[in-house]
Parts: structure tokens; sequence; C-alpha cells
């Protein structure tokens, strides 16, 4: 690892599952040219990654400033680690290991976007009743436990057709759970 090059984590406490926080993560991330990873677990969101010292504390001023609407961030930390080399930046697996130590989503009325499309002829969303984002949709009503992740949810049995499963899959789609 470079001299300048340290590894970082971020530690994220509040309403931070289920609001489109990991793929905004990972758009920034990609923004900043930043490798490591970022994934839900127990206590929050976590983020560990590769970055100088002044890209560390300004890549955390971004995630603060500019995370997503619906969250609510209590609490956060920055934490200076041993080096570990990320090539890359990705979503990992949730971690569950522990009491959850986090609040539980609200559920959010539908946004103007999904609104737009279940209107338009043309979208294959014309007239589906359950059609949602990352910024819209149930997150209470359907949460059977922590982290937040689709198979916590009782989303879990049904399946996705393949352009939906494309789009949940995509970390650049707003439809990345």
């Amino acid at each position: 690892m470079s001299e300048e090059l340290r590894t970082w984590h971020i530690n994220l406490n509040g309403q931070v599952q289920g609001v489109g926080f990991r793929p905004f993560v990972f758009g920034l991330a990609h923004e900043f040219q930043i490798n490591g990873w970022v994934n839900n677990a127990y206590d929050g969101l976590h983020i560990e990654f590769n970055a100088d010292n002044e890209l560390a504390r300004e890549f955390l001023r971004r995630v603060l400033a500019d995370a997503p609407k619906l969250s609510h961030i209590q609490t956060h930390s920055l934490l200076r680690l041993p080096d570990v080399v990320y090539t890359g930046f990705q979503i990992i697996e949730s971690r569950a290991d522990e009491h959850p130590k986090l609040g539980i989503s609200a559920d959010f009325a539908l946004c103007q976007r999904c609104a737009e499309e279940i209107t338009d002829a043309e979208n294959r969303r014309y007239q589906y009743a359950f059609t949602t984002c990352t910024q819209c949709g149930p997150r209470y009503s359907i949460i059977d436990s922590l982290p937040y992740d689709r198979q916590n949810t009782a989303m879990n049995p049904f399946w996705m057709c393949d352009e939906c499963t494309s789009e949940y899959d995509d970390p650049t789609n707003r439809r990345h759970f």
C-alpha cells in the first residue's frame, strides 16, 4: 500500500437501512475513485475503504452532507484501521451477528418518479400497484428482521422477473436494495 493511502472505517447509526444508503455510498465511492466496501450490520451501516487522510475526511463529509433524503444519521465515526488493499468498490453481504441497535424506517408514500411511471402507458410499470424504489414504498410494514435486506422482508418469497432482478442487482439503479 502506498505511503499516502490508508484504510479507513466509517460507521453510521440511525435510520440508515432501507433508504438507499448502500447504493448512494457505492456511487459516491466511484465518484471519489475509492476502493473498499459498504454493508448493513446490526449496528447500522459500515464503510471500509482506502484513501489518504484528506480524501477520507472529504468522503465522510460528503456521505454526511449528501446522505439519502429518507435517512437520519444519529451517530457516525471515522476510524483508521490496519492497512488492507482493496481493488474496486462493492456492496458486500450484510452482517446480522448481534442484536440490532438501529432504527427501522417508516413506510414512505409513492415518490414522484414512481408515480410518473405508473401513469405512463408506455412504461412497463403502468398501473402496477406495487411500484417502489429506494425513495418510496413500504419499510416498517414488511420487515421481519434487521438488517434491512430483501430476504428479511415479506418480499422474500416473491420471484422477480429478469428486468426487475437486473435493476435490483445494479448499485447504480434507484431500485437497487
